[in-house]
């Protein structure tokens, strides 16, 4: 039978007919494929990411919502963006709808520039472009101060192509289409208007070349493109210059609707990729289109039997372009990742996953560990438990600089008793940045704690213009409405432990973990509970002071009767008695954990000689659960 097959396609050859294979359908399902392990991306790896780019926005149902989104140009672009993102708060939801609007834009793209099923693999161009504009914010979400931003570039390159798929449809008479769309798409949509009319403009004249219109023709539609462009320079020019955007700088008016205000921050010299590559795929996804624009309805006669071999391999780059770039923009950075799963584990109050996260890291930012250590002292293990994680400070992988009180810091605020640093930086970063979800949260929640009941009403009856939390915000207002039950809510239970002291707003300088650790070394009084002398221990462990641990380990022991004390603890008044001779204590110490110290400085003898980043290997495995190990291997911590 083998044989026979041979011979036909020889005898196929001879008669000048050449054998072929149709992957045509096979592009098709490789398409659809890429939008399902996109899906799977975005649950399984992305998906606490997605929940914390929904609380990094806000969607109010008002109308005052609106109109204040109206008053920059790409407003309604701005605002109907953050109306998609909110569904991110339930994350099968927010990521079927993401990648299903992915799908449309991938559909309009086929259509408009009549892309064959042979070629389906190259409107994923544009696709992966888009998706890459959202997929590689990382810390960026903290930042970027237009609301629902996520879904921008794919809601914007959508509204373009519907208006696109008009325009040449309309063939001679779309000029007043394209000039009424730069002007109202522009203060809608913003340069995405701008973009697809460019787009739009070359598509016109390919299209009077490819059906040979005759050179009148070919020459109208060319002053049109450059009637387009000179329209596209003076718009933003009249319009600020008229007043009607007075809040915008004249350079922001041509990058409306993309972050120009973040990402022209950084050193390009000191930061090897650059602030710039975040810019490369809103580039590409301009010249993906312009490209589409050149090709468009040539791709449809490409079809000839004796090109499949052709085929196949250029269909092949495509995938491989398509896929490299797609992972290669996609934000991975694993200290992100935990970050993100802690806060939403501290949301919902399940602290054994904020500690249990930790544990994936192999070199945790300052975050995770202070995030970890309060999860332990609310689960009542900070002393037994909180030196058997990774520890360190590695350096945020962002090109400009992060700070704490825009990540993280205002939940460790709260849950340490700061109620007025949180309520602070709440209010600092609306100004900066706009109210999102986060802050409001943090704002009611401090208000109501600190009695200022008032106010908290006012940001409760924000959130409920809100879709997901108009029930969170009704059972805030139950409290207000009866405060003694305040103290009875388990998750109050310590911030209001750590809350008896006077709360004073003091300087931080934006450094979250250094402000805390001396604020609760030097700042107590006798009615302080053992949770804050415990903590106190904690901080003064981590930065390795020994008088403070001293001062902070009286004060624990002092909190009345102890049945143990925990083995970090222990461990510390082992070390720092063998350190310095003249400190004798009469707290009793394990037998158990004695003997292992004892171990611990026989192996120190056994590689004498050698500096502690030499030793360190040789310790990790035996003794890296000890607080030994992290006093004398874990070098260089940089509190932030």
């Amino acid at each position: 039978m083998k044989n026979t097959n041979k011979k036909e396609k020889k005898e196929q050859k001879r008669n000048g007919v050449k054998f072929s294979f149709d992957i045509a359908r096979y592009a098709e399902y490789i398409s659809w494929a890429f939008f399902a392990v996109v899906w799977a991306l975005l649950v399984f790896y992305d998906g606490d990411t997605l929940y914390r780019a929904s609380e990094q926005s806000l969607f109010l149902f008002n109308s005052h919502f609106f109109n204040e989104s109206m008053t920059l140009p790409a407003g309604f672009l701005s605002y109907i963006g953050a109306f998609f993102v909110q569904f991110l708060h339930y994350l099968l939801l927010g990521a079927t709808i993401y990648v299903l609007l992915l799908f449309v834009q991938y559909l309009l793209t086929k259509k408009v520039f009549e892309i064959p099923a042979r070629w389906s693999l190259l409107a994923l161009l544009p696709v992966a472009a888009v998706l890459a504009v959202s997929t590689q914010m990382g810390y960026w979400i903290f930042y970027i101060k237009i609301q629902g931003f996520y879904f921008m570039p794919l809601l914007g390159t959508i509204a373009s192509l519907l208006v696109a798929w008009v325009c040449l449809k309309l063939k001679g008479l779309y000029a007043p289409v394209i000039v009424l769309w730069i002007i109202a798409g522009y203060m809608l949509f913003g340069v995405y208007a701008f973009g697809g009319a460019a787009v739009i403009a070359v598509a016109s004249v390919v299209d009077r070349i490819k059906y040979n219109y005759g050179r009148r023709y070919v020459i109208t539609a060319s002053g049109m493109l450059l009637a387009v462009l000179v329209l596209m320079c003076a718009l933003p020019l009249f319009l600020y210059r008229e007043g009607f955007y007075s809040t915008m700088a004249l350079d922001q008016m041509y990058l409306a609707g993309t972050p120009v205000h973040q990402w022209v921050l950084g050193n390009t010299t000191i930061y090897p990729n650059g602030i710039f590559d975040y810019w490369v795929p809103i580039i590409l996804i301009l010249l993906s289109y312009m490209l589409l624009a050149l090709l468009r309805g040539s791709l449809s006669n490409s079809g000839e039997v004796d090109k499949a071999s052709r085929f196949t391999i250029v269909q092949a780059v495509l995938l491989m372009c398509v896929s490299l770039f797609t992972f290669s923009y996609w934000y991975n950075d694993k200290n992100f990742h935990i970050e993100n799963s802690q806060n939403r584990a501290m949301w919902n109050e399940d602290w054994e996953a904020v500690a249990a996260c930790a544990k994936r890291a192999t070199v945790p930012t300052r975050q995770i560990v202070l995030n970890k250590n309060m999860a332990l002292l609310k689960l009542g293990r900070a002393g037994e438990d909180a030196f058997k994680y990774p520890e360190g400070s590695a350096e945020i992988d962002h090109p400009g600089v992060v700070h704490l009180t825009q990540t993280g810091g205002m939940m460790n605020y709260f849950q340490y008793g700061k109620f007025n640093f949180c309520y602070r930086w709440c209010i600092e970063n609306a100004v900066e940045y706009g109210w999102r979800l986060e802050y409001l949260k943090h704002a009611v929640r401090c208000t109501l704690l600190s009695g200022q009941h008032k106010l908290a009403m006012r940001y409760i009856n924000i959130l409920k213009h809100t879709l997901f939390y108009r029930s969170w915000a009704e059972q805030m207002e139950a409290l207000v409405e009866n405060p003694s039950l305040i103290s009875k809510q388990k998750e109050f239970a310590m911030p209001l432990l750590m809350y008896n002291y006077d709360d004073a707003l003091e300087l931080d300088d934006s450094y979250v973990e250094v402000y805390l650790s001396k604020s609760l070394s030097y700042t107590y009084s006798p009615s302080d509970s053992r949770l804050q002398s415990e903590a106190a221990v904690i901080f003064a462990l981590t930065r390795k002071d020994v008088k403070l641990f001293w001062d902070a380990m009286t004060r624990y022991v002092n909190k009345g009767k102890l049945t143990r004390v925990p083995h970090h603890f222990q461990e510390a008044i082992i070390l720092f008695t063998n350190l310095s001779k003249d400190v004798t204590t009469n707290i009793p110490i394990d037998p158990l954990i004695q003997k292992r110290f004892d171990a611990f400085l026989k192996k120190t003898q056994d590689y004498k000689g050698m500096s502690e980043k030499e030793m360190a290997p040789y310790f990790v495995e035996e003794f890296g659960d000890t607080y030994w190990y992290f006093y004398f291997f874990v070098r260089e911590i940089k509190t932030n």
